[in-house]
This record gives structure tokens, C-alpha cells and sequence, in this order.
């Protein structure tokens, strides 16, 4: 299967990407009629940017960058991933947890199906707050999520937490138009 992408930002191209369609129209003609049993689909379909790589970049640089400074405020060592979480919680990018989270935060505190005070403890569960997944943000969201980063990290006094690197910048600027 092939897949053209003609995108608005990007006017520049179409012509190259015409003569690919034309090119693999001329293919497909061609199989189909070498292959009597076999035909094709063209189908066009509206197509929104995801998240760029350079945004998914730039979310692990600011991570990166935090950790010295929570581990400094916190008196403990952080990676990327414990960063994630707590920065996630601390700017509000969370979810109500799962029932399949419940149930191993249930299931870690040694509550089992017959505890009398199950139901109440699934309630309470279901109310701790679990951090989203960066996957799931579009693009247009990535980017307010760099800017809520940036901004909780300079309200928290971590003066070094902020995109610098002019590329990078420069590739975060291209995706905001």
C-alpha cells in the first residue's frame, strides 16, 4: 500500500508528490492488468499532522532537564520516567484511573474481592489521579503542554527547564503555524 500526504505547509512538494500519484496509479494499472484477479482502491481521506518528533523531543529534553533540579528539591534520584509522572501530576495532565488500575492498587494493599470495605476503597481508587499518556496528545496539545512545562518549571524557580537549542526551537516554531 502506498500513502501520499499532500499538506498545506509543505505547497512546495505537491507537484513531486503528483507525479508519485501518477507514477503509482501506473503501477497499480499495470499489476492489475498482469493480475486478472486482483484490482485496487484509491481512496482520499482528510489527514490531520500528528505530534511532531521534534515536540516529543523537546517534552523529553524539558524531563530531562528538570530531573537535577527534583531530585535536588525532593532528596531523590529521578529518571525520565518518574520525572514524566510527577510533572504530568503537577500541571493536570492526569486521568481517572482504570478499573484494571484499581484493581492492582487494590490488589498491592491485599484487598480481596471479599473485604468489607472493598467498594468504598474501588471509589477511592478510582479518584487517584494517573498521569496521560503524551502518545494520546495531538499536536496542537504537545505544544500547550511544552508551554505549561515551561511555565510550572520557571514558577518553581527551576531557571534551566526551558527549551534553548535554536533547531529545536526553530522546528517547534514551524509546527505551531
Amino acid at each position: 500500500m502506498t500513502t501520499i500526504v499532500f499538506l498545506p505547509q509543505r505547497e512546495s512538494a505537491w507537484s513531486d508528490y503528483t507525479v508519485k500519484v501518477t507514477n503509482t496509479l501506473i503501477k497499480a494499472k499495470q499489476e492489475c492488468k498482469r493480475n486478472k484477479t486482483r484490482g485496487f482502491v484509491i481512496k482520499f481521506e482528510d489527514y490531520e499532522e500528528p505530534k511532531s518528533l521534534a515536540q516529543l523531543r523537546a517534552v523529553h529534553c524539558l524531563m530531562d532537564l528538570a530531573i537535577p533540579y527534583l531530585e535536588k528539591e525532593h532528596k531523590i534520584k529521578y529518571d525520565r520516567a518518574k520525572a514524566k509522572s510527577f510533572i504530568k501530576s503537577e500541571i493536570g495532565y492526569v486521568r481517572e484511573s482504570t478499573p484494571f488500575e484499581i484493581a492492582i492498587m487494590l490488589n498491592c494493599m491485599k484487598i480481596h474481592r471479599d473485604h468489607p470495605d472493598r467498594a468504598q476503597l474501588e471509589e477511592f481508587c478510582k479518584r487517584i489521579p494517573q498521569p496521560e499518556s503524551f502518545a494520546l496528545a495531538t499536536k496542537e496539545k504537545m505544544m500547550d503542554l511544552i508551554t505549561q512545562i515551561e511555565a510550572w518549571a520557571a514558577e518553581k524557580g527551576f531557571e534551566g527547564v526551558k527549551i534553548d537549542n535554536k533547531d529545536l526551537i526553530a522546528m517547534l516554531q514551524y509546527y505551531k503555524q
